[in-house]
């Protein structure tokens, strides 16, 4: 095999709203595969979620001739694993991948199955504080309990508000069964277990892609960046726009789960109230599967692949909090990015004006006019109150690189592909 790459390939899958990745690597004289990530929760037009997921996964196993060399989980959204999925029958998406072998499983440190649920770090003397773990695993049951709430709400809601309340409450599922074959592809492969990373961990991929440099620019551990707990909710600098949380409750509205919903509909002129409560409720569920979202988007794994003067990044859905402590660190390193996989679908703020103001290789400036950017996304599927993808970030996406996008391929298509020869 030759030192490095002579060109890499990436396929990015038409499944909607989620993101599937294949990576190909081309050497001399065989190709290494790397897959980053499979879900959906929302498919293209009319299309069945569990049909696309299993179709994509053939195709997968079909182009890696029944070998992938490592698979990537950034993240456990459903948008992001439900691909993973094994059925009792055997012939689920994740059944594919499983017998694909990978010789390594990469996810953040979040998703370590051994992990403490006080951990503040990956495994390894697992010392403690903080309840993150935890916290995401609360969260996550919450998630579950808003989907059933938003089915009772629904007479009281619009359609839109019905819709985004049960789209982000059926992502934040725990998705439990994604993960399990997640781990149990990380125990049939080489190093025995799944890699759990965060920021500035080697990524395991040295001796699986030979001349390949793979940078774990995220997410970091609470240690590294306790901010990561956190989500902002408007950031001037770094917000596309401002107007991404126009429409929402006011700060002095009431707080969650007090009970609106159960309020006695015991005469009709009450029941003008109990609408009306009812609808309050259903904003104030929104909140709460709104903060599960960003608060697992901030454990979002974001690699960066280097094949020598060619980088190709991966934020998954990484959000301002996690790209902060990226961008403080690695500023440089992430200046000339060959080709972006847009964050989280071209939302708010995953792609942080500090990251596009500095890449040197946009068009229509002294750059070289190469960047290259990829967009998996569907419309409005949380609404137009919420814009995604961002209309501003899409017009500058296309001004300043060659975009591409899913909704962009021919109709029917199951997937784009992009070139970069090395």
């Amino acid at each position: 095999m030759s030192s490095r790459p002579r060109k890499v390939t990436l396929r990015y899958y038409n499944v909607g709203f989620g993101d599937c990745l294949l990576l190909a690597f081309q050497y001399a004289k065989t190709e290494r595969f790397v897959l980053v990530d499979c879900g959906t929760t929302s498919a293209p037009g009319k299309a069945d979620a569990g049909e696309l997921l299993a179709k994509v996964a053939l195709d997968v196993e079909a182009r890696c001739g029944g070998k992938l060399h490592a698979v990537v989980a950034t993240h456990r959204h459903k948008d992001h694993v439900e691909g993973f999925r094994r059925k009792k029958a055997g012939d689920g998406p994740g059944d594919v991948f499983l017998r694909c072998q990978p010789d390594a499983v990469l996810l953040p440190w979040t998703e370590d199955p051994d992990l403490e649920t006080d951990a503040v770090r990956p495994s390894k003397g697992l010392a403690a504080h903080a309840l993150h773990a935890r916290g995401l695993l609360g969260m996550q049951s919450a998630a579950g309990g808003v989907l059933a709430e938003a089915k009772r709400l629904a007479p009281a809601l619009s359609k839109a508000a019905a819709r985004r309340l049960a789209f982000l409450g059926e992502d934040n599922l725990g998705n439990r069964n994604a993960l399990e074959t997640l781990w149990e592809m990380g125990r049939r492969s080489r190093a025995k277990r799944c890699r759990f990373l965060h920021h500035g961990m080697k990524s395991g991929l040295e001796r699986v892609l030979p001349g390949v440099k793979v940078h774990v620019l995220g997410p970091p551990s609470i240690e590294q960046h306790p901010a990561v707990l956190r989500q902002r909710q408007k950031d001037e600098d770094e917000y596309w726009h401002l107007l991404g949380f126009a429409g929402r409750r006011s700060s002095g509205a009431p707080q969650p789960f007090r009970g609106a919903g159960h309020v006695a509909r015991t005469a009709p002129e009450h029941r003008w109230i109990v609408r009306r409560l009812e609808r309050l409720r259903g904003e104030q569920l929104y909140e709460v599967v709104r903060t599960v979202d960003d608060a697992l988007n901030n454990t979002s794994l974001i690699l960066l692949f280097q094949v020598g003067d060619q980088k190709l990044l991966f934020p998954g859905d990484a959000q301002i909090e996690n790209w902060q402590y990226a961008l403080e660190k690695n500023a440089e390193l992430l200046k000339d990015v060959r080709l972006y996989k847009v964050g989280h679908h071209g939302s708010l703020n995953a792609t942080p004006k500090s990251l596009w103001n500095g890449f040197t290789r946009k068009s229509g400036g002294a750059g070289s006019g190469d960047l290259l950017s990829v967009c998996s996304t569907k419309a409005n599927v949380h609404g137009t109150t919420n814009e995604v993808p961002r209309k501003k970030l899409v017009d500058e996406l296309e001004r300043r690189s060659e975009y591409r996008s899913t909704p962009g391929l021919p109709k029917k298509s199951l997937y784009g592909e992009v070139e970069i020869v090395i």
